[in-house]
């Protein structure tokens, strides 16, 4: 019996040898999931062995224009040279027998204020004037056109004039071009003769020439250039626009009572999006240069009001002041705001702020300027 139950237990000691695990391995292992950091898996893109050549750095693209070494001072459009020489201010009539204008399509600045008889005459200044061919009809000079010519400093050119321009000129020492009184005028202005045989009347015939303009002011021994630092009392920035009332069109009357009559000179100038600027119209029809027939545009418009008298000895010339302040408005990009002018004398320029006394700034190209009583209709749309 003894020896029955000891087979047995080593039976059951063999079995039990049989099925116990190895050393080191688990009974059992439940599933996994491996994760793989994103860092450390392989790539399937090809790698590229370092450089030893040395890498330039990448070139940056400006951002913003940049700024033109020399500006013209009357549009701010960008020049070649520093502009040094002296404007010229040309007296140019502006009635309907006398139209078209020639050469103010070249002009940077174009005036138009009364004279007697309820019509205006106009004034334009050029800058550079060496390239412009025809320019007329000159006309006769009053003074406070003159008062206007020597705020920028300009060579004043005209045909003929009232006895007190006469007078001023001649106490002011002014060294002023006269293509009808001046000692030189038949060499240096000559009357169109296409005009004539169209039957304009003399008086709307008087042309000169940018080169003849120069070469009579360098025969008169007037200074062509300028003081350096002098200012014209204008700043141009085409990043500040202002934001005022609409202006899309705006229409100048010309009159020296309350109200305008029938006879009124108006000038409107209309605003062109695409070309951001405003194209005129007078006597009822465009304004256009006689040399190229184009239209004559601006880009910036100021119409600003001063003291008017009509002189009481003779019922006809007018007082115009153009010093001291005053009031006006200034139109450009299709807006109007109100502004403030000021001039502190005969040789200073024109101040111009907002109503609030910021200075006011310009589009850069050309201006219409218009001088008018304090009672002038202006009407904005």
């Amino acid at each position: 019996m003894k020896r029955l139950i000891s087979l047995m237990l080593l039976l059951c000691l063999l079995l039990c040898a049989c099925t116990a695990p190895q050393p080191g391995t688990p009974e059992t292992a439940p599933p996994t999931t491996t994760v793989t950091d994103p860092s450390t898996e392989p790539s399937s893109e090809p790698v590229t062995e370092p450089s030893s050549e040395p890498t330039e750095p990448p070139t940056e693209t400006p951002t913003t224009e940049p700024v033109p070494l020399y500006t013209n001072p009357l549009t701010g459009e960008p020049t070649d040279s520093l502009c040094i020489h002296r404007p010229y201010a040309v007296m140019l009539n502006n009635i309907k027998d006398a139209m078209p204008h020639h050469g103010v399509s070249q002009a940077d600045i174009i005036y138009e204020i009364l004279v007697e008889g309820g019509i205006t005459r106009c004034m334009a200044l050029f800058t550079d004037i060496q390239n412009v061919k025809a320019i007329g009809a000159v006309r006769s000079a009053r003074k406070y056109y003159v008062d206007i010519a020597q705020s920028y400093d300009a060579i004043y050119v005209h045909g003929g004039g009232s006895d007190e321009a006469y007078a001023y000129m001649k106490t002011l020492g002014i060294k002023n071009i006269d293509g009808v009184m001046g000692a030189y005028e038949y060499l240096y202005f000559y009357r169109d003769q296409d005009r004539l045989n169209q039957g304009y009347d003399k008086v709307h015939t008087l042309f000169t020439t940018g080169p003849n303009l120069i070469a009579y002011a360098e025969k008169i021994k007037a200074s062509l250039t300028r003081p350096e630092g002098i200012g014209y009392g204008m700043e141009f920035d085409d990043d500040k626009l202002i934001v005022g009332q609409s202006a899309n069109k705006i229409v100048v009357k010309f009159h020296t009572g309350s109200k305008p009559t029938s006879s009124t000179k108006s000038t409107t100038l209309t605003y062109n999006a695409d070309t951001n600027l405003y194209y005129a119209y007078q006597h009822g029809q465009d304004y256009v240069d006689g040399n190229t027939g184009d239209a004559v545009a601006f880009r910036n418009i100021l119409v600003l009001r001063a003291n008017t008298s009509i002189q009481p000895e003779n019922n006809l010339l007018l007082t115009i002041n153009t010093f001291g302040s005053g009031t006006g408005y200034f139109v450009c990009n299709g807006q109007m705001v109100p502004i403030k002018w000021s001039r502190a004398g005969l040789n200073d320029p024109f101040i111009y702020t907002l109503e609030n006394g910021t200075p006011l700034t310009f589009g850069v190209g050309t201006t219409y300027i218009a001088v008018v009583p304090q009672k002038s209709t202006v009407e904005f749309q």
